[in-house]
């Protein structure tokens, strides 16, 4: 039995490959699998002109022991925007959009809400780059409880109304927004005149070769083999079932080994394809709008398609993550490279990626593009200091992120140390002259420092936007807002053992302004549970039910009680000193963390219709 499945394991690495043996590579890859315990993997490997490995390997369903091959549909996610993008490329070369249109000139049904419209008005570009200042996507309007069959793009993108609001002037900052591509989508729809996955399935995938791939509303029929997806949970994996979502052109696309393979391969041949021109791929792989790109810095998110530094080569592609499914895709034309995984289990399959650049590209390519420049001291005086992120991709949870979000800008000779506010290295940024900087080991410029139209030191790339604060506000409010979660845990545990010892003794006494605030306490514990109850049944996120509930009245009674409280502090004559001194000031800090969820639109928060 041995025998044989060392047989099979060679036959699997000589199988569509170039003949080149990567068995210990695909040792290395199940070893990985095993260590981050995932199930299977699909995997494609290509050359320009030929395929190093397509195949798969561990399981693509672990209860019936089902192996994975080249021809297993995996979830892939987000990598389905490049797909959209070369629609969208497809269009524009047919003559029947341009990059540079109004999206409300072609769909103005839509409710964007866009306070600079007549300046910045929102484009195709935009949504394919991320610049539109799209929100993400809400809770409400991920799943899809009512369709049986793929619904219009019409119909799907106002479920995403909220979010079609531009938090800032179009054109000028990046922030991920799948939202964007929906739309996108729907202005296919509304231009080709057929559904979208019709028309990509026509124009794009086919055309590719990539002839069992498509956008799946639904889980793909019974004969159709389709890899299960899984989250590992309490020693063992658990099934992720297929559910609908409202994401088609952002993220519903399926595909195989094999399909992959051919989409490598005509990224890597876009000089010799006829699908698309030359010219055209070259745009879907350079930003274009945002304020960075303006500046003059290249390195960034094209069209559906992102940038990376890898062993010193330049890379193109995209990753992706869905219910059950992790994913990535990288190529690169100067190392004659591409590789494609699929895992089923959400995580990043970047430890396997790694690991095949490792075994392909077995030494750094040296670095000749870099020049680098020392740091003039005006610059290091205007702008080293504490930043902030102002370009989230969900402004509701910016409540979370800003209390301990934040980067330290440390000055040297040449370079520019990142750390966190803790301290914690981040990166390198090394000075090219003309205020850009190389972030990391990348080998373009990505970073730029300059004033925002209040005069305001700015950090800025084409992923994100961070602006100068202050780092003594920012420990300030760390240390404030984490002395007011603790004192509300504290009291909430002195609420519970002085009742227990109350009840012990047999004695009466004056408990309400005891258990007014301790009231108030349990309804800040109902914001957090009722949110973790929302993100472990998200399908329902859009009905009003136990979960939603809890954060709505749970954030209305600690708000209100929370001020009952302060004002009981001061009519507690019968109270010790020191008691009334710990009520007043757990009183106080919970009212604090109180208006700081109010400024924050935490309070009476509906869920069901975010």
């Amino acid at each position: 039995m041995k025998v044989l499945s060392t047989l099979c394991l060679i036959l699997l690495c000589f199988a569509k490959s170039d003949g080149q043996n990567i068995e210990p590579l695909i040792n290395s890859l199940e070893q990985l699998l095993e260590k981050h315990r995932t199930p299977g993997a699909m995997i494609s490997i290509v050359r320009k002109d030929r395929v190093l490995f397509t195949g798969g390997i561990g399981y693509a369903n672990v209860e019936q022991e089902e192996k994975v091959t080249d021809k297993h549909l995996f979830r892939l996610g987000s990598v389905s925007k490049s797909f959209t993008a070369l629609a969208i490329l497809k269009l524009v070369e047919a003559g029947k959009l341009k990059l540079s249109d109004k999206i409300l000139d072609i769909v103005p049904y839509l409710p964007i809400q866009n306070n600079w419209a007549d300046t910045n008005p929102i484009t195709i570009a935009h949504l394919l780059e991320h610049t539109a200042g799209f929100d993400d996507m809400h809770f409400h309007s991920l799943y899809n409880n009512e369709d049986v069959a793929t619904p219009p793009l019409k119909k799907v993108v106002l479920k995403h109304k909220s979010s079609l609001v531009a938090r800032w002037q179009p054109g000028t900052r990046m922030s991920y927004s799948n939202v964007g591509y929906v739309v996108a989508g729907c202005i296919v729809e509304e231009i080709a005149g057929m559904p979208f996955h019709l028309f990509l399935e026509k124009t794009i995938l086919k055309p590719i070769g990539m002839k069992d791939s498509g956008f799946y509303f639904a889980p793909p029929p019974a004969h159709v083999p389709v890899a299960t997806g899984y989250k590992y949970k309490d020693g063992a994996y658990k099934i992720s079932p297929f559910l609908s979502m409202n994401i088609e052109p952002a993220g519903s696309l399926c595909s195989t080994a094999a399909d992959i393979e051919k989409f490598l391969q005509f990224m890597l041949n876009s000089k010799a394809d006829t699908l698309l021109s030359q010219a055209s791929l070259e745009r879907m792989e350079s930003p274009a709008t945002g304020l960075a790109t303006a500046l003059g810095l290249t390195y960034g998110y094209g069209l559906g398609n992102g940038n990376s530094w890898i062993k010193g080569y330049h890379f193109h592609g995209h990753n992706g993550g869905i219910d059950g499914f992790g994913s990535d895709y990288k190529y690169s034309k100067e190392a004659d490279l591409a590789v494609a995984i699929s895992i089923n289990t959400l995580i990043s399959p970047k430890p396997l990626l790694d690991e095949i650049f490792d075994y392909f590209l077995e030494e750094e390519k040296p670095s000749t593009a870099r020049q680098l420049q020392p740091i003039p001291q005006v610059l290091r005086d205007k702008y080293q200091g504490f930043y902030t992120n102002k370009s989230p991709r969900h402004q509701r949870h910016i409540f979370i992120d800003q209390v301990s979000e934040g980067m330290n800008l440390e000055f040297r000779d040449k370079f520019v140390l990142a750390s966190t506010m803790f301290g914690e290295p981040i990166d390198t940024l090394w000075y090219a002259g003309q205020h850009q900087f190389y972030w990391g080991q990348k080998q373009l410029p990505s970073n730029m420092f300059l004033e925002d139209e209040h005069k305001r030191p700015i950090l800025i790339s084409s992923f994100s936007y961070h602006q100068k604060t202050s780092k003594t506000y920012q420990w300030t409010r760390f240390i404030v807002l984490m002395l007011s979660l603790a004192s509300l845990l504290l009291y909430l545990i002195y609420g519970v053992v002085w009742a227990a010892i109350q009840l012990l003794k047999g004695k009466s006494s004056k408990y309400r302004p005891r258990l007014i605030l301790w009231l108030a306490c349990l309804g800040f514990i109902m914001i957090p549970l009722g949110l973790g109850l929302t993100i472990l049944n998200m399908k329902h996120a859009n009905e009003i039910n136990v979960a939603g509930l809890s954060i709505f009245l749970g954030s209305l009674l600690f708000f209100a009680l929370s001020f009952v409280a302060v004002f009981l502090s001061f009519r507690q004559k019968q109270e010790t000193k020191a008691f009334q001194l710990y009520y007043g000031t757990t009183a106080l800090l919970v009212c604090v963390l109180g208006m700081y969820l109010y400024c924050n639109d935490v309070i009476g928060f509906m869920m069901w219709s975010y």
